[in-house]
C-alpha cells in the first residue's frame, strides 16, 4: 500500500510527492502544488510493516493526512504546498464512524479533526477538499452531506463538489438525468459553502461593488480584454452610447483627460497587449 513516513522507500507517497513537486517547480515556480493524503496510517506503537484492522487507521483514498503532523511534505516553495483530502458519505462505504448515529461533532472528532482538519487548526498549510458529493436518496448520507456542507460554510474551508454532471454513479450530480435541470435540493446544501466574493470577503466574484471599478473594464466582468477594445471602439464610433458595466464611463477616459477619445482606445489596445502595464490616469493618481 502506498505509506505515509520519512523513509525512502519507492512506495512512500509523501517523498514521491516531493521528488514530483520540485520537478514541477523547476518548470514553472509558479503553480501550486496540492498533495492529496493516503488511505492508511498506522496507530501509535505500528507501522506499515505489520497493518491491520486494529493497527491502522483508516479513511477515503487521499483522505488521510495523519501522517503530516510527524513528517510533513518539504519542498523548496514551501508557500505552493496545498494538502488535498477526499471525504464522502456512508453511500460510498460504512466507514466507522457512520455505524451510530453521528453528527457533525463526532465528524469532527473521528474523521476530519484527526485526518485532515488539524492542517488547518494549527495552520500548517492551507488545505483543500478535493471531492465531497452525494446522493440525497438515503436519509444518512443526506444527514452527511449536510454536515460536511455545515462545517464547510462555517470554517470558509476550500472545496470542489463532486460532481457537477449526473452521471456519476457513485454521487450523482448537481445537474439532473436531463443535463438541464438542477436538483435544487441538493444546490440548498451546497449554496451556502459557496464563495460569492473573494478572498477578502469583500468585492463579489464576477463583479464589482458600486465604490469599485477598474479602469478599461467596460463591460463590468472587472477583467480588461478584447471584449472592452470592442465596446470602447463602438463607443468612439458613436454605436453605443453607454456601457454594459455602471461605471464605464470612468473607467473608459484611460488618459485622464476626461474625454473618451481615440486616445483612450490606443491605450486599451496597447494595455492589452502588454505594450503597457497601467493606463495614465492610473499614474495621474499615483502622483
Amino acid at each position: 500500500m502506498a505509506k505515509w513516513d520519512g523513509s525512502d522507500d519507492p512506495n512512500n507517497w509523501k517523498r514521491a510527492a516531493e521528488i514530483i513537486a520540485e520537478e514541477i517547480l523547476a518548470i514553472n515556480p509558479n503553480l501550486l502544488i496540492v498533495v492529496e493524503g493516503v488511505e492508511a496510517y498506522p496507530m501509535e506503537g505500528y507501522d506499515y510493516t505489520n497493518c491491520g484492522e486494529f493497527t491502522t487507521y483508516c479513511n477515503w483514498w487521499g483522505g488521510n493526512l495523519r501522517g503530516v503532523a510527524d513528517h510533513p511534505v518539504v519542498i523548496s516553495a514551501p508557500d505552493k504546498l496545498v494538502y488535498s483530502v477526499h471525504d464522502y458519505g456512508p453511500d460510498i462505504y460504512m466507514q466507522p464512524w457512520f455505524k451510530k448515529d453521528f453528527d457533525i461533532n463526532t465528524l469532527y472528532e473521528e474523521c476530519w479533526y484527526p485526518n485532515w482538519y488539524y492542517i488547518v487548526e494549527q495552520n500548517i498549510a492551507p488545505m483543500f477538499i478535493g471531492e465531497w458529493g452525494g446522493k440525497l436518496i438515503k436519509d444518512n448520507n443526506r444527514k452527511w452531506l449536510e454536515c460536511l456542507g455545515t462545517f464547510i460554510a462555517e470554517k470558509k474551508l476550500h472545496h470542489t463538489f463532486w460532481a457537477f454532471n449526473p452521471n456519476s454513479a457513485d454521487t450523482g450530480g448537481l445537474m439532473l438525468e436531463d443535463w438541464k435541470t438542477v436538483d435544487e435540493e441538493k444546490y440548498a446544501i451546497i449554496e451556502p459553502t459557496l464563495w460569492k466574493k473573494g478572498l477578502d470577503h469583500a468585492i463579489p466574484l464576477g463583479g464589482v461593488t458600486e465604490e469599485t471599478f477598474k479602469y478599461g473594464d467596460l463591460d463590468g466582468s472587472f477583467s480588461v480584454n478584447s471584449s472592452d477594445l470592442t465596446l470602447l471602439k463602438r463607443y468612439v464610433l458613436k454605436q453605443i452610447t453607454e456601457f454594459p458595466s455602471p461605471h464605464g464611463l470612468e473607467a473608459a477616459d484611460l488618459d485622464g483627460d476626461e474625454k473618451i477619445t481615440s486616445s483612450d482606445v490606443t491605450l486599451l489596445k496597447r494595455y492589452i497587449l502588454r505594450a503597457i502595464t497601467a493606463f495614465p490616469v492610473e499614474e495621474k493618481l499615483d502622483e
